[in-house]
């Protein structure tokens, strides 16, 4: 019984620390997208600075981003997708 309330402790120390690690690895991963747009566009990232917080909104435009381009390399479109989720999971 007792080893049972460790391992559930264990798992919550994990979750917790680990919740951490996760939110700067997106920071980066947002960081870089926005670094590349500028670079995109033909600016330099020291010409536009951008604060440590608003790195996570860049980091939702990337995954946007690479969804989009995901579902323009498997040729499908909007309705077919929205479709095959309607059948799975309705």
């Amino acid at each position: 019984m007792k080893v049972n309330v460790f391992i559930y402790i264990k798992i919550v120390f994990f979750a917790i620390l680990s919740s951490g690690l996760i939110l700067k690895t997106a920071q980066i991963y947002g960081l870089a997208y926005y670094t590349g747009y500028l670079r995109g566009n033909g600016f330099y990232y020291y010409l536009f600075r951008l604060e440590w917080e608003e790195t996570l909104l860049w980091t939702y435009f990337a995954s946007q981003d690479l969804g989009t381009k995901f579902l323009t390399v498997l040729d499908v479109s909007v309705l077919k997708l929205l479709f095959v989720i309607s059948v799975c999971f309705v």
